[in-house]
């Protein structure tokens, strides 16, 4: 299955067929589930239909009764991890409001970044399916989501810790968060550093004081 683009791709793969029977939707979960898997181990580009199927214990005939191409595969891994996602910083605001309002800005930063950094962390393909230079152009709306939902996380705790700044500035501090958020995750600034986990504490000590500014103010 060619992965490059064509005239066909602008319009985005076809839509992937929902299933009315809880058979039907476990099949899917199996075909995403073997997705992620592949996805994690050799990255979106080297995934076939064909590893697919066996990976998931399919036919390609089954592939393609549920997902008529691959991409929309990736699309539909993608969108569930955006609602996953979505769920898991929900549950975070409401165990951690109070906190983040009365504790420190490394409270603050820590409820930011840890969340986060955990899903990506249990989830290695969606760092692969996001980055990916293909992957970048088909999954552009998916990639937007995601970061709308990590930015409006931030948005949550400025506006927790800083209740008097406006809508516009709330918005400028979140998304100069998710900024540094996606700089300092890059794979230049990973390779430099000694580990992961030194590129994520740069992360933290610039976060912290950038936000430790308006509060000083």
């Amino acid at each position: 299955m060619n992965a490059s683009s064509s005239p066909s791709d602008a319009a985005g793969p076809a839509r992937t067929r929902v299933p009315r029977q809880e058979r039907g939707r476990r099949r899917i979960d199996e075909i995403l589930d073997a997705a992620a898997a592949l996805i994690g181990e050799v990255g979106a580009e080297a995934v076939t239909v064909q590893a697919l199927a066996a990976r998931a214990g399919a036919s390609k005939g089954s592939m393609y009764h549920f997902f008529p191409d691959r991409e929309s595969v990736f699309l539909a891994l993608a969108e569930r991890h955006i609602g996953a996602l979505r769920a898991s910083l929900s549950a975070v605001r409401a165990e951690r409001g109070e906190a983040v309002a009365a504790g420190t800005v490394d409270d603050a930063v820590e409820t930011f970044l840890r969340p986060v950094h955990g899903y990506v962390d249990e989830h290695p393909d969606l760092r692969r399916l996001m980055s990916e230079p293909a992957s970048l152009q088909r999954l552009a709306a998916q990639r937007a989501a995601l970061q709308a939902v990590v930015e409006g996380h931030a948005e949550w705790i400025v506006r927790a810790r800083n209740p008097r700044l406006g809508d516009a500035q709330v918005s400028l501090v979140a998304a100069a968060m998710l900024a540094v958020m996606s700089a300092l995750g890059a794979d230049r600034v990973t390779a430099r550093a000694t580990s992961l986990d030194a590129a994520r504490r740069e992360m933290r000590r610039l976060l912290r004081a950038y936000l430790q500014s308006y509060e000083e103010a």
